[in-house]
């Protein structure tokens, strides 16, 4: 499926809109050409963009008429480029990838002839598995070898067998691509600063006492032992608010129950009021923005696919703290048991 073929900026930039969000591009090229080539016929996950010499700019002004809150992570196949956001500069070659987040303005240069891969996932749903994904953003991250070409290469496979999936095998697999890209940039960051250490063992202090619907961003600075001020700047430097935290840890263990054998029997409302949530319209919402997916929709999906056991639980979201990501690790989706946790 493509997505159509360029040569003038103006028609290239309206291809872009189209695809990914909305942005500026600009060339001193004069034999400019561009090309996007849908790779799914499913939704916009996945694309191929060949093209040449040029800046494309995602200004504040875009993001007000357009305010598109995905990520965008793209692989470098040939030629090279560079990415400028949130104050860093990351250079990618071909075995590289990136990524860039809508939300905030960022810039894209490449000084010759080129083509990514590109994968267009919700934001949110990324970061349940990154919780510090803030800070991820310009940085280049290898694919050549080890854990990073697994997971370029599972990309890669995903996009020539979609065209033979059903949309409920490709949000599977999807998701589980996304997995696989959080385990390589887990295992490329430096070992977790003081802070981050401090954040984690937060998360894990407070996840029997988020159950309670009354627990608000006040008790969880108590049991931080911090102001609320300073509650709010370490969730900041992690890539996320009090508030964000509170319903991303609720929802990850409402995930972990809905893919467990053990709690199948219990209906969904049941499981979301005992992780905290009140209102069950509100709730789906958050889920589905989170997953991409219904909380019904995701425990059919599993009882179909997965073949779950009380020990084994499908690509759940990487927002515990990293005691327990190994032994989440351990219970993903076959093709990504091999993988470490920190």
């Amino acid at each position: 499926m493509v997505a159509g073929s360029n040569n003038s900026l103006s028609e290239w930039q309206e291809q872009l809109w189209s695809t990914y969000v909305r942005l500026e591009s600009t060339s001193r090229d004069e034999h400019f050409y561009g090309r996007v080539k849908m790779l799914n016929a499913l939704n916009k996950t996945l694309s191929l963009v060949d093209s040449t010499t040029q800046v494309t700019e995602r200004t504040n002004a875009h993001i007000r008429s357009d305010p598109a809150d995905v990520l965008l992570v793209a692989f470098q196949m040939t030629g090279c480029g560079f990415v400028r956001q949130d104050g860093r500069k990351a250079r990618t070659e071909v075995g590289d990838f990136v990524f860039y987040d809508s939300n905030r303005p960022y810039s894209l240069t490449f000084d010759g002839p080129f083509r990514q891969m590109v994968m267009r996932v919700p934001r949110k749903t990324m970061a349940l598995r990154l919780p510090n994904l803030g800070h991820l953003t310009a940085q280049t991250f290898h694919a050549g070898v080890g854990m990073g070409a697994v997971a370029r290469d599972f990309v890669i496979s995903l996009a020539k067998q979609s065209l033979e999936m059903e949309a409920t095998e490709f949000t599977s697999l999807e998701f589980t691509a996304m997995d696989l890209l959080a385990a390589c940039v887990q295992a490329a960051i430096p070992s977790h600063p003081p802070r981050r250490a401090l954040f984690n063992r937060l998360c894990q202090k407070v996840m029997g006492d988020i159950r309670d619907p009354s627990f608000r961003t006040s008790t969880l600075a108590k049991l931080a032992g911090v102001s609320m001020r300073s509650l709010h700047r370490l969730c900041v430097e992690n890539g996320t608010t009090p508030n964000a935290l509170i319903t991303q840890l609720r929802l990850n263990g409402i995930w972990l129950d809905l893919n467990s054998r053990l709690h199948q029997r219990r209906s969904v409302s049941d499981i979301a009021f005992s992780w905290g949530f009140s209102d069950i319209s509100h709730f789906n919402r958050l889920f589905k923005a989170a997953y991409n997916t219904t909380p019904s929709r995701l425990r059919k999906e599993c009882q179909q696919h997965c073949h779950l056991t009380s020990g084994m639980l499908p690509f759940p979201p990487d927002g515990a703290p990293p005691d327990v990501e190994g032994r989440q690790m351990g219970r993903r989706f076959a093709v990504a048991t091999q993988m470490r946790g920190d």
